[in-house]
């Protein structure tokens, strides 16, 4: 990340230390540090070595907020759709159904088992 990174002029060098600085959220303060330090004039490499987030990660995280403002720092892991379900929604209704039927009668494992010695 050689070049000069972009940001739009959201808030001020200011108005980030500001915020950094009353943050209580750990992720997202250690983001508005990141952009404070960009926009004291700061190159990204030395934000990368200051915060331990390497220079891709400031990459994307200066796309984030160029692109919603404060709204898109933070963790938003949360807002993931989450992997694709195993069962679909017939499967889901058979077991739905299954559950709701009463459980078979209970059958002893160990008399049933052949050939175990007793």
């Amino acid at each position: 990340m050689g070049s000069k990174v972009y940001l739009i002029d959201h808030l001020n060098a200011d108005e980030l230390y500001q915020r950094y600085r009353e943050e209580q959220d750990p992720i997202k303060r250690t983001h508005l540090q990141i952009l404070w330090l960009l926009t004291s004039g700061r190159p990204a490499k030395v934000a990368a070595e200051m915060t331990g987030y390497s220079q891709r990660w400031i990459s994307v995280l200066v796309g984030r907020y160029n692109e919603a403002g404060v709204d898109g720092l933070g963790d938003l892991r949360r807002f993931n759709p989450g992997s694709r379900p195993l069962l679909d929604a017939e499967q889901r209704e058979r077991l739905d159904r299954a559950l709701d039927d009463p459980p078979p009668d209970e059958v002893d494992p160990v008399s049933e088992t052949e050939g175990v010695a007793g």
